[in-house]
């Protein structure tokens, strides 16, 4: 499975949790061609921070694929209800 694909997964079953909100703030900044503090990534866990890398790497190369396009959703969706 591809980082965006289990990102987005991981983001869609525990939304609230520290690595998903991590992700939702990376994605979001991706996205939007925002600055991301990167220090964020250090409080991942080993498995989670390759992950973020991974998910850096794919989103280089796979910038409007679906998969991005479906996770870019899920971000933008968590964060909105977060700044509700």
């Amino acid at each position: 499975m591809n980082a965006l694909k289990a990102i987005r997964k991981r983001i869609e079953a525990d939304p609230t949790s520290q690595s998903s909100q991590t992700f939702v703030a990376l994605v979001v900044a991706l996205a939007e061609e925002r600055a991301f503090d990167l220090s964020k990534l250090y409080e991942l866990d080993y498995e989670m921070f390759q992950l973020a890398l991974s998910l850096m790497n794919e989103w280089r190369l796979d910038r409007y694929h679906a998969a991005t396009l479906k996770l870019m959703g899920t971000a933008w969706y968590i964060a909105s209800v977060e700044k509700s």
